[in-house]
């Protein structure tokens, strides 16, 4: 899971420059539209990434429990 790391921040880093650029071109008034469509797009490729972090959580949190259950010892007090 090291290179996960390197995904969300490529991700982010990547959908926050789309969106900035596309912010840049609501300047110009013949541009708006194109300018709309491409800030949606970062959108969704921000959402797509949340949820690859969610499945991400999700197998962590499965393997975490799976691994509690078999190597944690129990200890009985009287």
């Amino acid at each position: 899971m090291r290179w996960a790391t390197w995904i969300f921040v490529g991700g982010d880093w990547t959908c926050f420059m789309i969106q900035g650029n596309a912010v840049g071109l609501l300047g110009k008034e013949k541009l708006t539209l194109i300018a709309d469509y491409i800030i949606i797009a970062g959108l969704i490729l921000q959402i797509g990434v949340f949820i690859f972090f969610l499945v991400c959580c999700g197998i962590f949190h499965k393997r975490m429990r799976e691994y509690a259950a078999t190597s944690c010892t129990v200890i009985q007090a009287p």
